[in-house]
């Protein structure tokens, strides 16, 4: 459309010139005037080249060239030199090549813009691309500490119920073992009076066999035989009874660490399940 108007204008001005036989002031003036109107007609065009940096630089060469051309026109003696539509032509034709440069310079920097937003466009693709490739790993991931969490918390609750069920065990074990514990301790205190009753018994016997044999006047032989006996007697009921007690010592201690050792254990136990919670 650009080119059309200027093409429309070129052909308008070689016609005025051609049909109109006035002064060269004539035909600069007219020339300037349809310069004018043109230059202000592209100006009105936001995509106007003269709006760019580009545009006005060569803008402001054809000005030069316009003002020259302007000189040249003022500097002929109208008296003494006729009008040669000729020179007029190769000047307009100049303004033509001027316009063509200019349309050239115009079409390599549109050139040149395209490729640079073609290049920025497949930079904002990529970018795309990018940031789609990253939400996705993104989703990916957050999809996989979720999985783990929910893992983890099933882990959790089945722990504790291990844990739970771990301890109501271990409390009616201990209540068992308690239990089976101090029946062994009731048996061998019964054990150890009976064996005590036993010696009482005993020594009242052998008394009242010696009160006896000192009544009779029977010889201190025999005497001596049976206070043997019994004092035999008498040691092997106090070795029993030293066994008994020290069997009963030993139960008692190995009852105290065996108490100990479940409350070390029970203790443990309440940590590791105040840890895991």
């Amino acid at each position: 459309m650009e080119e059309n108007k200027e093409d429309n204008l070129i052909n308008n001005e070689i016609t005025f010139i051609e049909s109109n036989e006035g002064s060269p002031s004539m035909i600069s003036n007219s020339i300037n005037k349809n310069d004018s109107e043109h230059n202000n007609e592209q100006l009105k065009d936001e995509n106007h080249p003269a709006n760019s940096l580009t545009g006005q630089i060569l803008a402001s060469s054809n000005e030069d060239t316009t003002n020259k051309q302007q000189k040249e026109l003022n500097d002929v003696n109208i008296d003494s030199q006729p009008i040669v539509p000729q020179n007029v032509e190769e000047v307009i034709t100049g303004d033509a090549i001027d316009n063509n440069a200019i349309k050239e310079k115009l079409k390599d920097e549109i050139e040149f813009l395209l490729s640079e937003k073609s290049a920025l466009q497949t930079e904002i693709k990529k970018l795309k691309q990018n940031y789609r490739s990253d939400q996705a790993e993104k989703s990916l991931e957050m999809n996989q500490l979720k999985a783990t969490l929910l893992a983890l918390k099933k882990e959790k609750e089945s722990l504790a119920a291990d844990i739970t069920s771990f301890q109501q065990d271990m409390g009616s074990w201990l209540h068992t073992l308690q239990q089976n514990t101090q029946h062994s301790i009731n048996c061998l205190e019964s054990l150890y009076q009976r064996d005590s009753q036993e010696k009482r018994e005993l020594l009242s016997e052998m008394t009242s066999m010696n009160e006896e044999l000192n009544r009779r006047g029977e010889t201190i032989s025999s005497l001596k035989e049976v206070v043997s006996m019994y004092e035999k007697k008498v040691i092997e009921l106090n070795n029993q009874q030293d066994c008994s007690l020290n069997t009963i010592k030993q139960l008692r201690e190995e009852l105290t660490d065996r108490t100990q050792r479940l409350h070390d254990l029970s203790n443990q136990q309440e940590t590791n399940s105040n840890i895991i919670c």
